[in-house]
C-alpha cells in the first residue's frame, strides 16, 4: 500500500492575522494559558489535516470550490491544489461565512495563487 504524500500547508496573511487576534482575545477574555491551549489545539489540527487532507470537506452551500475544518468555535476555510492547502481564513462560526468569502475573494484571490505556485515549486537552497 502506498503513503500519500504529506500536504503542504500554508497560511493567508489573513490566516495569520485570524490567529493572532483569537489568541488575543482569548488572553482577554479567559487567560494566556486558555489561549495558549486554544491556539495549540489549531496546531494539532492543522497537523492532521497536514498527514490526511481528507479531513477537509466539502460545503458546497457555503462555496463550492473551498474546503473546509471545524474545530471547536471556528472553521477554518481552505483552498486546495493538488497537495497543496492554503488556509485562507480562520472564521468564527458565528460570522455569516458566505459574506465573509465574498469580502475577503478579491484580496486572497492573488496571495493563493502565489502561495499555491512556492508549494508546488519551492525554492532550492545552496
Amino acid at each position: 500500500m502506498s503513503r500519500r504524500a504529506k500536504a503542504k500547508i500554508t497560511f493567508t496573511q489573513q490566516a495569520a492575522d485570524d490567529l493572532n487576534e483569537i489568541y488575543e482575545y482569548s488572553i482577554e477574555r479567559w487567560s494566556k494559558r486558555t489561549a495558549d491551549k486554544y491556539i495549540s489545539d489549531i496546531d494539532a489540527a492543522v497537523q492532521r489535516i497536514q498527514d490526511n487532507p481528507d479531513l477537509l470537506v466539502e460545503l458546497p452551500d457555503l462555496h463550492v470550490a473551498l474546503r473546509f475544518y471545524h474545530l471547536n468555535k471556528h472553521i477554518l476555510i481552505c483552498d486546495v491544489d493538488g497537495t497543496s492547502i492554503v488556509v485562507l481564513t480562520v472564521a468564527s462560526t458565528y460570522r455569516d461565512i458566505p459574506r465573509l468569502l465574498a469580502y475577503l475573494q478579491p484580496r486572497l484571490g492573488q496571495e493563493v495563487d502565489i502561495l499555491h505556485k512556492r508549494a508546488r515549486h519551492p525554492k532550492r537552497t545552496k
